[in-house]
């Protein structure tokens, strides 16, 4: 969102725009909701889909097509092996571990009217999200193709969206592109105010009434929003979105087997849940600090060591007939 800011405001300062991009998240969670974002999300994600086919199918005659533009770029970008294939992997794997625990993928399906229409869903969802990769990456290559000198890439999409399309059209894109950014990033902070709020409920207070942790919940929802601008502005734009996909395959791995094994295996217990969690995320922290990652993604060994320790201990706590899945 801050590389749209800064095209649309030029000479705005990088940590400015991540500010004023993390606010308008924060303002849209804190009014929208779960059932916000899901009305929402429905009508921008077809919208882009419209708008990103009609910009792509505009631009594409200025370089003579597809298959020149890809001529005349470096041979990198018509390379599949460009990126290590065990990191392709890593990221197929973390994703959809990632999407086995979100909130915002858990809450429709559960409340679906049926196991068949969830599927049915899910896997629509997965067949209708994968083609904006590819528009995205194109307009990406635009800005390449151009010669425009964007340094790390960052603002690669924005470029070619107010370099290509008239002011009128680049604003209609720019607006719904924000809107997915802060409908996604709402997902998130909805998803760690109510894991940190249970959490304070079932351990730590439990007469505590439903007003006071609503307000706890939004308090700690934008508390979590603001220090991830720590990171954001330390590190180059380009390490943050490897370091991000690595830390939620690293959070995700170790909770995705307490939700899948414990839904389904009966002889999962809690203790074997909750040493999965732990075992998994310290090795996948440590195998991060140790830098490890350039040579293997640590989405492998989190997901090894907290799936195996998860088993042995759920198999040496359980009893035949208790279980998580009956718990």
């Amino acid at each position: 969102m801050a590389s749209i800011i800064q095209i649309a405001i030029p000479g705005l300062n990088i940590t400015l725009a991540m500010l004023i991009g993390l606010t308008i998240a924060v303002i849209y969670t804190s009014f929208s909701g779960m059932r916000g974002m899901s009305a929402v999300g429905r009508i921008v994600c077809f919208g882009i889909y419209i708008l990103l086919i009609a910009f792509v199918l505009m631009t594409l005659p200025k370089f003579g097509g597809f298959t020149v533009m890809l001529s005349e770029l470096p041979a990198e970008y018509s390379s599949m092996g460009n990126m290590p294939t065990q990191r392709i992997i890593a990221w197929i794997l973390g994703g959809c571990l990632s999407t086995a625990v979100m909130q915002s993928v858990l809450q429709p399906l559960l409340a679906a009217k049926s196991a068949s229409a969830a599927r049915t869903g899910s896997i629509l969802g997965y067949v209708l999200a994968a083609p904006i990769c590819l528009l995205t990456a194109t307009c990406g290559i635009f800005a390449k193709a151009s010669g425009a000198d964007l340094g790390d890439g960052a603002t690669a999409f924005a470029y070619s969206i107010k370099t290509f399309s008239n002011p009128a059209f680049a604003g209609i894109i720019f607006a719904f592109a924000t809107m997915i950014i802060a409908a996604t990033m709402a997902t998130m902070m909805l998803a760690t105010g109510t894991i940190i709020t249970n959490v304070y409920k079932n351990d730590i207070n439990p007469n505590v009434d439903d007003a006071k942790l609503l307000k706890l919940s939004k308090i700690i929802t934008f508390v979590f929003a603001y220090l991830t601008l720590i990171p954001a502005v330390i590190m180059p734009s380009a390490a943050l979105t490897n370091l991000f996909l690595t830390l939620q395959h690293v959070a995700a791995a170790p909770v995705s087997f307490a939700i899948l094994v414990g839904l389904t295996w009966k002889r999962c217990t809690r203790q074997g849940a909750f040493w999965a969690m732990a075992s998994g995320m310290v090795v996948g922290v440590a195998w991060m600090l140790l830098g490890l990652t350039d040579t293997l993604e640590a989405v492998y060994p989190t997901v090894l060591v907290s799936y195996t320790v998860g088993v042995v201990v759920s198999l040496a706590t359980s009893k035949k007939t208790h279980g998580l899945a009956k718990e």
